[in-house]
């Protein structure tokens, strides 16, 4: 479903079923968007610590989406780099970013390195007998290194798992099989968490987060 269908739902259930008698029918569908967005971004992190303790992330790549983006040179650095136009949600070890990797071929995905460790992997044995694209990260660009110079000019398929807020009304929402449940209830969670509505902050067209 996309993300508008995902609004609707949730605002269905919290219209009744086994919604507490407290919230059914008490938000504005906005309100409802920020809560499911809160809660969202909060069942991303959760599924991270899930599959830290195994270092198996495949779990992530449900939320992640692909981003064509063109390679360029930082003069001033001496350094590669593509560009975001879209914000990543900040998981540890940048995990919010799945995948960089040439755009018509992924299986030539770059190394993740630390941007404080990228001179120390320059120097590994395997780096200097066969080199691997790498990349470290400063958001919104991301540093690309150990590619081949004719790439630049180029398309680079960035995969990132970016935050609710950051898609569009079409865009599709994946939630892996069995989390739809912990999503519902980390919404209800989160308004029931709430000594009152959020509803004035709305209406007065006020900056402040809830």
């Amino acid at each position: 479903m996309n993300k508008a269908e995902l609004i609707e739902l949730v605002k269905e259930n919290l219209s009744g079923g086994d919604a507490p008698a407290e919230i059914r029918g008490k938000y504005h569908p906005k309100i409802i968007e920020k809560y499911l967005e809160m809660a969202y971004d909060d069942l991303v992190a959760t599924i991270y610590q899930e599959s830290e303790p195994s270092g198996n992330f495949a779990a992530l790549d449900t939320f992640g989406k692909a981003y064509k983006v063109i390679l360029k040179k930082d003069e001033d650095r001496g350094e590669l780099y593509v560009e975001l136009d879209i914000s990543v949600v900040p998981l540890p070890n940048n995990k919010g970013i799945t995948l960089v990797c040439p755009y018509r071929d992924q299986t030539s995905a770059f190394d993740y390195v630390d941007n404080n460790s990228s001179h120390v992997f320059r120097k590994l044995h395997n780096q200097v007998m066969r080199p691997v694209g790498t990349y470290y990260a400063e958001l919104p660009r991301i540093y690309i290194a150990n590619v081949d110079p004719t790439l630049i000019g180029k398309d680079i398929m960035v995969k990132a798992i970016p935050p609710f807020n950051g898609l569009k009304s079409t865009d599709d929402v994946f939630v892996p099989a069995g989390k739809n449940t912990m999503l519902f209830n980390l919404v209800y969670e989160l308004m029931v968490r709430k000594n009152q509505t959020p509803k004035d902050d709305y209406d007065n067209n006020n900056s402040k987060q809830i």
